[in-house]
């Protein structure tokens, strides 16, 4: 079985951990990986995770065009240095408009990336309208997006409304409605609805009867592990766990843990 973690941030420098999560946070190993494609690499051997998506940090609603290219620079050399363990996802803003768009043309075309990171905690409250550019960009592409469930705008309704109006757009609702899982029947209903809406399962703690109806409602295949690292640990032994109590087939773990995201991405594994 393949494992990839679709979750996982590396960031310039230590202060981009704060500004990610909006408070000083001070886990050493956290500051001692986060920066290091090295000893990421290193943590993952040690958890068996086989490949992950990576990308920067969230950038705030003013972002300038040269923090946007910095964290999608910074990941495109640790995915470099290690083609066969990383794929870059780049992090862009609505607010940046047309040159928004082209950084995700740049970051496809000269660093080979394969999806795009958006949070909705620094893209503030953006319209479709606004965020139209991304999305057309990424239909365009063809690159799946990332987008955290819990934030404005990128609540688990909005994104069902994105996912009708760019169906070519694979998009992956992050935490499953929120760090708790508050809103999962508002994902489990547009994964059922929408073939193009994914969930990804990082800070589902311990809601296995929310897998388990969502498997029944709209497959296993719109399921998909991510850690949300390094921030939170890989931990497979406990997403394995939930999926076994959710009563998942041993196919439909593997599906999870790595076969939809590798199918995603056009992934040979």
């Amino acid at each position: 079985m393949t494992i990839i973690d679709a979750h996982y941030h590396l960031v310039p420098n230590e202060g981009e951990i704060n500004l990610h999560l909006g408070y000083d946070y001070t886990g050493d190993d956290i500051r001692a990986i986060s920066s290091d494609a090295d000893a990421t690499i290193k943590s993952m051997d040690k958890n068996g995770i086989d490949l992950t998506v990576l990308c920067g940090s969230a950038q705030p609603t003013n972002a300038h065009e040269e923090y946007v290219r910095m964290n999608n620079n910074f990941v495109a050399k640790a995915v470099h240095k290690y083609p066969k363990r990383f794929v870059g996802f780049c992090v862009t803003s609505p607010f940046l408009k047309d040159r928004g768009a082209k950084e995700i043309t740049r970051s496809v075309n000269e660093l080979g990336f394969k999806g795009i990171k958006l949070h909705g905690d620094y893209c503030g409250w953006a319209s479709l309208d606004e965020m139209r550019v991304i999305f057309e960009t990424a239909s365009d592409l063809e690159l799946p997006i990332v987008l955290h469930s819990a934030d404005p705008p990128f609540f688990p309704d909005r994104i069902g409304v994105y996912a009708r109006h760019f169906p070519k757009v694979k998009f992956i609702a992050l935490h499953f409605g929120g760090g708790t899982g508050w809103k999962w029947r508002t994902c489990m209903e547009n994964a059922a609805d929408f073939k193009n809406y994914f969930i990804e399962l990082s800070q589902m703690y311990p809601h296995y009867d929310a897998i388990r109806k969502t498997i029944k409602e709209a497959g296993a295949s719109q399921l998909i592990y991510g850690s949300d690292g390094p921030y939170f640990d890989f931990n497979i032994p406990f997403y394995r766990n939930l999926l076994e109590r959710a009563d998942a087939t041993e196919s439909e773990i593997e599906a999870v843990l790595g076969g939809n995201i590798a199918k995603i991405l056009e992934l040979d594994i």
